[in-house]
């Protein structure tokens, strides 16, 4: 009997995160089972959790005959179907492809861990000519240089003139880590840091345009879920969703969240739409 109980609980311990995260992201259980360790891991890359569990308990299944045993066969059985579910429901569906005749912005989002070098901003800002660049982690100079120094000397390297260029950084947040800068092409839009009083962890930059058919851009780079810095990275997602999203329905949000749009409160937010469902799911990151 305590037998049987334990196997059904294990049961349900294993179906119900996977089921509220495939087919009600944004239901309060997902919301809070998301944010927890290990999950909130599993699920910052579910096709690759899936992947891996599927190829292991279909091999285990299949060992099952050859062992005879029914037990092993049930539970690799259940977790063969929980790993489908995921793989086949726990991504958004990839968009269809922007119409030519859209004006489209050229934007990057990289977070360089504080390391760039000319060959990179040749390849973002001449080869790729984007409009917009956002680099969580980036120091724009080193201490004691003069204001932008840095970026300065690379697009001089590769022949780039930064006088076509606008340069923001978030402000300091006392965390170790290099800010988040954007770099903005004149030529696509003029912006104004606003002032905001809800930042993430490791920066958080508001940039108003100065033109209402250019959409403003928050710039932002979240706490990572690692223990210690599980409830920051919460709390950073609250912010996203609370403040950030909701008083800028229109405004591009983009950076490093450490997170999918079904972690947390990411799951909540109904006035964005995900940039990476244009890509085909395995392409996709955090």
């Amino acid at each position: 009997m305590i037998k049987t109980f334990l196997s059904a609980l294990s049961v349900i311990l294993f179906v119900i995160p996977i089921i509220a995260y495939s087919f009600f992201p944004s239901s309060n259980l997902n919301i809070w089972l998301s944010t927890q360790p290990i999950l909130a891991q599993i699920y910052a890359f579910p096709l690759a959790t899936a992947t891996m569990a599927a190829i292991l308990s279909f091999l285990f299944f299949f060992l099952s005959f050859y062992k005879k045993n029914k037990q092993i066969r049930f539970y690799s059985g259940i977790l063969l179907l929980l790993s489908l579910i995921l793989l086949l429901f726990g991504t958004d569906k990839t968009l269809s492809s922007a119409s030519n005749k859209t004006k489209t912005l050229k934007l990057v989002t990289w977070n360089v861990a504080n390391q760039i070098e000319a060959q990179h901003i040749e390849r973002i800002f001449s080869h790729f000519d984007a409009d917009m660049a956002i680099f969580p982690e980036l120091a724009t100079n080193i201490r004691g240089e003069q204001e932008n120094q840095r970026i300065k000397l690379l697009f001089h390297q590769v022949g780039l003139s930064m006088a076509n260029y606008d340069i923001f950084t978030s402000p300091p947040t006392n965390s170790g880590i290099a800010p988040v800068t954007v770099i903005v092409k004149k030529s696509y839009g003029f912006y104004t840091e606003a002032k905001t009083f809800h930042t993430t962890r490791f920066g958080t930059i508001v940039l108003h345009s100065r033109k209402q058919n250019i959409p403003d851009i928050i710039a932002l780079h979240t706490a990572p879920p690692l223990p210690g810095l599980m409830e920051i990275w919460k709390q950073d997602l609250n912010i996203i969703h609370n403040q950030l999203a909701s008083k800028y329905p229109k405004a591009i949000i983009a950076g490093d969240f450490n997170a999918t749009m079904r972690h947390g409160a990411l799951a909540k937010i109904s006035s964005h739409r995900d940039a990476l469902n244009a890509l085909p799911p395995f392409e996709r990151g955090t």
